[in-house]
């Protein structure tokens, strides 16, 4: 099935960069038509980059071996609230860190990527003037981290399958976005190789947590 959606992925946006490098061979110097034609050379070529890069990134996180030592979690919370304030603030989104402090084996750099990754989802989900809440919890033998928006949600059935690769909730956003439904196959690789587990609720029209799951041990 991976590979079914690699090809499919990969045969849109050459279609159309092969297709408009026709045109502009065959038809008389246009310049509005060279500027659309080269705009849309230009833009799929760049999701094609994307795809590869996110490709790579799940090698990358599959396969290195990437040392854990034990840090504080809410210092790294608060970075990443700083760095999507600007853009939380554009649309008048508040991000709140929230929750007593953890300490656990983490590689620093990975549980940032992460969380921002999982705070832009909660963005693109969220309407103008929500919140989205970055926060830690303690469950019998387990520490949770979670990232909680108050955003469009999801169905049951679209719960099961957001965390394989190539799959997209919204068709129409991620396309528009440049997005190729790579995202939560990557974060959940990244909590794997924290040796973490990621999982996610959701309601429709209520929200969606995302939450990882950790244990103070740190696996050899």
């Amino acid at each position: 099935r991976f590979v079914d959606h690699l090809a499919h992925e990969s045969r849109t946006p050459l279609t159309s960069i092969i297709g408009y490098a026709e045109l502009l061979q065959k038809v008389d110097y246009d310049p509005a038509l060279f500027q659309k034609g080269l705009n849309y050379i230009y833009s799929e070529g760049k999701r094609m980059l994307n795809l590869n890069n996110m490709l790579l990134d799940l090698t990358f996180y599959r396969e290195k071996n990437f040392e854990l030592c034990l840090q504080p979690v809410l210092p790294i919370c608060r970075e990443v609230q700083e760095l999507t304030a600007v853009r939380a603030a554009e649309r008048n989104i508040s991000i709140e860190v929230c929750g007593e402090e953890l300490v656990l084996p983490l590689e620093k750099d990975l549980l940032k990527s992460l969380l921002l990754n999982l705070v832009d989802n909660a963005m693109k989900a969220s309407p103008d003037g929500s919140s989205i809440i970055i926060g830690t919890q303690k469950q019998q033998q387990e520490k949770i981290l979670y990232v909680q928006d108050f955003g469009r949600g999801m169905e049951a059935k679209e719960l099961k399958k957001i965390k394989e690769p190539f799959y997209r909730v919204d068709k129409a956003r991620s396309r528009k976005d440049g997005g190729v439904g790579l995202g939560l196959a990557i974060c959940n690789q990244i909590a794997s190789t924290l040796q973490g587990r990621l999982t996610y609720e959701s309601q429709p029209q209520k929200g969606t947590i995302a939450k990882i799951y950790f244990t103070d041990e740190v696996k050899s």
